[in-house]
């Protein structure tokens, strides 16, 4: 099987509670991987209960031990997530503590890294190459069905008044996201991967966002991006870089870059689910059919109650730059162009790095 770092980070738990087995002593374990954690957790918190473990998903071989290990001891083992690579001098004694002895382990691991054989290294990576070209192989036949069930199902291109009525008619039995209650949880504890300069524009529109008042519905990433950015006049949020411990720094978006819409929205809404998922490692955003008429595909999506001012705004920006067409495809939307109004780049000399000249 191929050895990842999940699976090296769940060995290093798996040995920590074996150790509180066979010494029966209480222990804290602090983690630096958010999704280890949290499942660690819930299997701890559902010790009595072997059906929440799946077989099909990814490790349940570690993860079926790591059950039988804690089930022993679930009372001597509490885990902690620790944010990784932080300013020593913004923490407090403890926190510094918890922070050195976590670089401490990725230094050991560096070093076991390097002691192993070099053939054990050589087939480890063609191991891992093998399994991207599968991987990338597998999406492009999904794409070509996708494109084939598309082609036989289209045989008219309908209205905007007939893709209203077949629109999504239930909210699925989902619960709508407060906004208002993810802004008012994360405001003052945002990890520091998530903090820039003009973080207070994202918290002050996604707070408004939510208006109880109106009825819930599936909204895209697409239409929030574009409420973001007639909201605050800025462009959205990119990744500004990827550590090592595979942690995104965000920042607001370089307003001297080129405008690709379908890519800053990608970028817009994975910031927003990971904000969202701080307070509820549980929510995951939905591919589905929106509510939208116009978007006759499936995209991904997030249940709320959009406040109808800036439903409408959107809604009136979309009709003024595409009209009555709809969206079929993400490529559909390559064209679309910011919706806040910034002249950063010149309508002349196009070509070549004079386009990222103001």
């Amino acid at each position: 099987m191929l050895q990842t770092v999940g699976r090296a980070e769940l060995v290093a738990v798996i040995s920590v509670v074996r150790y509180a087995c066979l010494h029966k002593c209480k222990l804290r374990v602090w983690i630096d991987n958010e999704y280890i954690c949290n499942k660690a957790k819930l299997i701890q918190a559902s010790c009595k209960e072997p059906s929440i473990l799946d077989p099909m998903q990814p490790d349940s071989d570690l993860w079926g031990v790591f059950y039988t290990c804690i089930s022993a001891v679930s009372n001597l083992v509490t885990f902690h997530k620790v944010v990784s690579h932080q300013q020593a001098s913004k923490l407090d004694l403890i926190d510094q503590w918890i922070c050195a002895g976590n670089e401490q382990a990725d230094r050991y691991a560096s070093v076991a890294l390097s002691q192993l054989p070099v053939e054990v290294r050589t087939r480890q990576q063609e191991v891992s190459s093998q399994i991207r070209w599968y991987q990338t192989v597998s999406d492009h036949l999904i794409q070509h069905i996708l494109r084939v069930g598309t082609a036989f199902t289209q045989t008219k291109k309908t209205t905007s008044e007939e893709v209203q009525i077949s629109g999504p008619s239930d909210a699925d039995n989902a619960t709508p996201i407060n906004t208002k209650h993810v802004v008012s949880m994360m405001q003052d504890r945002l990890p520091p991967s998530f903090s820039f300069t003009g973080i207070h524009k994202w918290f002050d529109w996604f707070s408004a966002v939510t208006n109880i008042q109106t009825q819930p519905k599936w909204v895209t990433w697409h239409e929030l991006l574009i409420s973001y950015q007639l909201t605050t006049g800025e462009r959205g949020v990119q990744c500004k870089h990827v550590t090592k411990g595979n942690h995104r720094q965000w920042e607001q978006m370089n307003l001297r870059s080129e405008y690709d819409f379908p890519e800053v929205s990608r970028a817009f809404g994975h910031f927003c689910m990971q904000i969202i998922k701080k307070t509820n490692p549980s929510w995951k955003s939905s591919m589905r059919r929106p509510h939208n008429w116009r978007f006759q595909m499936w995209c991904g999506c997030v249940f709320l109650h959009f406040d109808a001012t800036m439903d409408a705004a959107v809604q009136t920006w979309l009709k003024a730059h595409v009209a009555s067409s709809t969206f079929c495809s993400v490529k559909d939307m390559a064209k679309l162009p910011q919706a806040a109004d910034l002249e950063v780049v010149t309508t002349h000399r196009r070509v070549g790095l004079w386009r990222f000249v103001v």
